[in-house]
């Protein structure tokens, strides 16, 4: 395809040129004419020449209009832009924004976050909806930032970064016009971080409140609280999603490869969706004193055609609602107040990793490729854990080295040197004064222990 320049008698300024196919006919015509700013080249195309000459022409009389002084002249481009920028609203803006966002992986939003998505913008286009986007400047943003926010402390942080995120849009050429519709975008405070979750303060169960959370729970879905608790840390539409097939008991092992959702528009009946994220697929070891309970389990089912582990009264799934509406329920009676089902996820990472399995293990069990939420969010202190810890270091120390145990006065066998004494002196104690010493014994052995 070839050019054709088309001289026009009298033209004095830029250009119009015929862009030709290989058979000689026209494809387009093209108007030039160089930068008043820096020389540079700047050209449209049009269908026909006609629309070419008028384009033409009108960009003569804006040049004039700057070397005369009379008007700062602003290249074709940016005039669009600002002119996309004076029509298009926020409302616009941030539909395109919820239909075109995606995961980090490149996947289409589903089921709950995708309606917290919305929520989230709707909340934002009752603040900002009608207005121009060039409306939408700093000090917009600010009075909106510092007002009050009844949309709750949880809330407000994600609708920060979502609008960040809508403006930012409009400053990149990802809308579809070729062009940024802001030079720079209007949100420039910080996005205010997450509160402090309650559940950070919530301990992992002890066995005695599993257990009493396993026999307070209804018979049909008690086992999900062992389950959660002891094998793969689910969360509970995981739970939930389980299949007679995902159990092979013979190695022990458990495979999470589904959660429960109602589909992309979060409505309809409950089915099977996918997990959370591609590490959130695997398969988890059974504790073997689980085997009989499972297999009671399985036996026990209302429909025995179903191929589901847990089954809901009027739905062949259990809903996750209502497997929290138990837990909520069965934790009242086994004195845990404040635990949630995602208490149980907690429990299994914290006693996991206290029992000896290391961090990575402890990821690949809950389904989480990131470090740092693992130990941020689903580990705890335990006192009595970390008491025991601390004492097992100090005499280990203690027994290696004749000189600690000089300086804390005990003998190799890790008794006070104060009881050796008190024995030997016994023999010379009439019976007032052996009680005497049995009882200054008895205390430095319950002070060592």
């Amino acid at each position: 395809m070839g050019e054709t320049r088309s001289h026009k008698s009298g033209r004095k300024f830029g250009a119009v040129i015929a862009r030709k196919r290989d058979d000689g006919s026209v494809s387009a015509w093209l108007a030039r004419y160089s930068s008043p700013v820096d020389g540079r080249r700047v050209q449209r195309s049009f269908p026909d020449r006609i629309r070419a000459e008028a384009w033409l022409y009108d960009e003569s009389m804006l040049v004039e209009l700057h070397k005369r002084g009379k008007q700062q002249w602003v290249h074709p481009t940016e005039r669009d832009r600002r002119r996309c920028a004076t029509t298009m609203t926020f409302n616009e803006l941030a539909d395109w924004y919820v239909q075109t966002h995606r995961k980090p992986d490149g996947t289409t939003l589903r089921g709950a976050a995708k309606r917290n998505l919305r929520t989230d913008v709707d909340h934002l286009k009752q603040v900002f909806g009608p207005m121009k986007l060039n409306q939408i400047t700093p000090d917009v943003i600010s009075a909106w930032y510092f007002g009050p926010h009844d949309e709750g402390v949880w809330v407000f942080p994600r609708t920060c970064q979502r609008l960040k995120a809508i403006m930012a849009l409009a400053c990149s050429d990802k809308f579809g016009t070729g062009m940024p519709l802001l030079d720079s975008n209007p949100f420039v405070l910080p996005i205010p971080p997450d509160p402090e979750p309650k559940s950070w303060s919530v301990p992992p169960l002890t066995g005695g409140q599993l257990a009493a959370l396993y026999e307070s729970m209804p018979e049909y879905d008690r086992l999900s609280v062992l389950l959660a608790a002891w094998a793969g840390g689910m969360r509970i539409g995981e739970v939930c999603a389980l299949t007679v097939d995902d159990f092979d008991l013979e190695k022990l092992t458990m495979s999470v490869s589904h959660s429960v959702c109602r589909g992309d528009t979060d409505t309809g009946p409950l089915t099977l969706g996918p997990v959370k994220s591609h590490h959130s697929r695997r398969v988890c070891v059974l504790p073997s004193m689980l085997t009989p309970l499972i297999r009671q389990h399985i036996a026990m089912r209302a429909d025995q055609s179903s191929p589901y582990m847990f089954q809901g009264r009027q739905s062949p799934i259990l809903p996750p609602t209502t497997l929290s509406n138990h837990f909520r329920q069965a934790r009242e009676l086994a004195g845990c107040e404040q635990a949630t089902f995602r208490t149980l996820r907690v429990t299994h990472t914290t006693l996991l990793m206290q029992n000896g399995g290391t961090v990575r293990e402890a990821m690949d069990s809950i389904g989480d490729s990131t470090q740092e939420v693992v130990m941020r969010h689903y580990t705890r202190t335990v006192p009595e854990h970390q008491r025991q810890v601390v004492n097992r270091m100090a005499e280990s120390m203690v027994s290696d080295s004749s000189d600690l145990q000089r300086v804390l006065g005990m003998r190799r066998d890790g008794r006070p040197e104060s009881a050796r004494l008190a024995y030997a002196g016994m023999e010379e104690a009439g019976v007032g004064g052996k009680l005497d010493l049995i009882l200054a014994i008895l205390g430095d052995l319950v002070a060592h222990e």
